[in-house]
């Protein structure tokens, strides 16, 4: 009878992600936009307020469209913009969605400071396209920028006479340029940090030529191109501030007050259509996920789980091996120099890659001077096998339903350090589940304990300044991928006890997704 009920929820969860691959693929499709390479190889992707056309025709607006220059964060692309794109769209403005150098599709290194020359190149092609197409306005231009996006539309802005109005997400940038951002919206989320919430509400009272500002209120003349309002959006952070409908509308009002009423009648934003059936789709990938490891026994090597005879000694071992690397790169200045890992062309990721890689090293060494750790199995070419067919697999449906989100999978040029970054990797998974993945409830408390304890360690390690600020910013995702490889951890177990399947799989997905969205620095 459990036979019969598992396989007709394994059935209907092939049907519900069947479903919501074509719901996701027809909501994605629901307004006009292509993607194109720009001179200097700045990929970008064009959101026009128009239904979808026949492929190779552009639609034709009359009078021409305003624009808007969308710029993302560190470590994003445009499909982490994409959500306010299409709502900025949908209002009636076409919006040039780009990826900056080093990042997304972008196969230009980007500069080892991150400054604004190398990314005011990348805005400057998309205003030249912007400018340069008869159905856009090129006197009607916003720039729009999120994160490290808004410090470079800030900069562009002084510099450049021709834009109508910026906006600042969750990001600012010292005014240091022969012109003032004109028509300036600094809105950040209400869970940002402090420090970034701080320095938001002092420029723009800089910029207004007042001590203080009141949220939601618009100082000087926006016919005079002086106007500056600040506006927190609650319930947000500093990533979920790009899906909220609320952070979407307060932008379109700005945008529309500034360059006027954009093509056609506007939309109000919304909820994103395409959040249900990614939703749906990760629920039934989830449970297929659940059940693959039984599908894999027919033909996966079975090593046995290891005996964990103490439990809290494997785990001081994890600790010691995490305070260890911690220590050891604490006499690197990472802002100064790349330190030992300087071969690792991936800005911020070669110090998280480092650092874990390091721990794995360490605790592969004192696992293995005990005993506890063994190389049983990782010689079966069946081991490397199953745990690709099973990485493979989960990447490829969960990478696509993570679309509206974020595109984790690999440019081209990244992909000889997806497999560089795995096998980094395998060493911290691979000491971790001989010494923590033991039988009964061992199994279940132990290895999420020495995870969290990892996350502690490079939540600790970037606050001290040891590993770079921003990947705080992604413990939440960490959490997330955690969390995901103890459930199919935990399955592997039961079904193939195997640690090194079980760390070659969590090698390869942490390695991969990694490798694919860290800046690109050649």
């Amino acid at each position: 009878m459990r036979g019969v009920i598992a396989k007709s929820v394994y059935t209907l969860s092939c049907i519900l992600l069947a479903v919501s691959l074509i719901g996701l693929r027809r909501a994605s499709n629901d307004i006009a936009h292509s993607s194109l390479v720009l001179p200097g190889g700045v990929p970008v992707v064009v959101w026009e307020p128009s239904p979808p056309q026949p492929f190779g025709q552009s639609p034709s607006f009359d009078p021409p469209a305003p624009v808007v220059v969308l710029c993302h964060g560190f470590s994003a692309d445009n499909a982490m913009t994409s959500s306010l794109a299409r709502r900025i769209a949908k209002a009636g403005y076409a919006v040039i969605a780009l990826d900056f150098r080093g990042h997304g599709e972008n196969r230009n290194p980007l500069g080892p400071t991150a400054d604004g020359l190398g990314l005011k190149q990348d805005i400057d092609a998309a205003l030249l396209y912007a400018r340069t197409q008869p159905r856009f306005d090129g006197q009607r231009v916003a720039l729009v920028g999120h994160s490290m996006g808004a410090y470079a539309v800030l900069g562009h802005a002084q510099s450049d006479p021709g834009i109508g109005a910026v906006v600042a997400i969750s990001g600012v940038r010292e005014l240091a340029g022969p012109f003032a951002p004109p028509n300036a919206l600094f809105i950040w989320a209400s869970g940002d940090p402090d420090r970034t919430r701080k320095r938001a509400r002092e420029l723009a009272a800089k910029l207004a030529g007042k001590e203080q500002l009141v949220e939601d209120k618009t100082y000087g003349e926006i016919e005079r191109g002086s106007g500056v309002r600040m506006s927190e959006v609650p319930g947000t952070d500093h990533i979920t501030i790009l899906y909220s409908a609320e952070a979407a509308r307060r932008i379109v009002d700005w945008i529309a007050t500034a360059l006027g009423p954009g093509h056609g009648t506007p939309e109000t934003p919304g909820p994103d259509p395409r959040f249900l059936w990614s939703g749906l789709g990760m629920l039934a990938a989830l449970v297929l996920a659940f059940g693959a490891p039984r599908a894999l026994a027919q033909v996966a090597p079975r090593i046995g789980l290891p005996r964990v005879e103490r439990p809290l000694v494997n785990l001081a071992l994890v600790a010691i091996a995490l305070a260890s690397a911690v220590l050891l790169l604490s006499g690197f200045d990472g802002a100064a120099v790349r330190g030992p890992w300087s071969f690792i062309p991936l800005a911020a990721g070669r110090d998280l890659f480092g650092f874990l890689a390091l721990a794995g090293a360490l605790l592969l060494a004192l696992g293995a001077r005990s005993g506890a750790v063994r190389a049983d199995g990782l010689g079966d070419l069946r081991t490397w096998l199953c745990a690709g067919l099973l990485f493979g697999l989960v990447y490829l449906v969960l990478g696509t339903l993570y679309g509206p989100f974020w595109d984790i999978f690999p440019a081209p040029h990244r992909l000889g350090w997806c497999l560089g970054a795995t096998l980094l990797m395998l060493p911290y998974f691979g000491a971790s589940e001989w010494l923590l993945r033991g039988t009964r409830r061992t199994g279940l408390w132990l290895p999420a304990a020495g995870k969290a304890l990892t996350l502690f360690a490079v939540a600790g390690g970037a606050l001290a300044g040891l590993l770079p600020f921003v990947i705080l910013l992604g413990i939440v995702p960490i959490a997330g991928f955690f969390v995901f490889f103890e459930l199919v951890a935990l399955r592997l177990a039961r079904w193939v006890p195997n640690p090194w399947l079980a760390a070659l799989f969590q090698a390869a997905f942490t390695g991969v997704s990694f490798a694919s969205i860290f800046p690109w620095e050649g």
